[in-house]
């Protein structure tokens, strides 16, 4: 992705998306789009979606 813009057409990403805000990513693996929805939530205090294409989609939501 970082040298032509898009994942390769057999390449589901793992997508994160702020439910607030514009932000979000793709990542290759969960750990990386878990690491970046878990430190949007804590900085901005939004609740952030986490999905990949095989599994449902889950909510990561700031400590309250």
């Amino acid at each position: 992705k970082r040298h032509t813009g898009h994942f390769p057409d057999d390449v589901q990403p793992w997508v994160v998306a702020c439910e607030r805000c514009p932000d979000g990513d793709e990542f290759l693996t969960e750990r990386p789009a878990r690491r970046w929805a878990e430190t949007h939530a804590r900085h901005t205090g939004h609740d952030v979606s986490l999905s990949s294409s095989d599994g449902p989609t889950t909510s990561v939501e700031p400590e309250r």
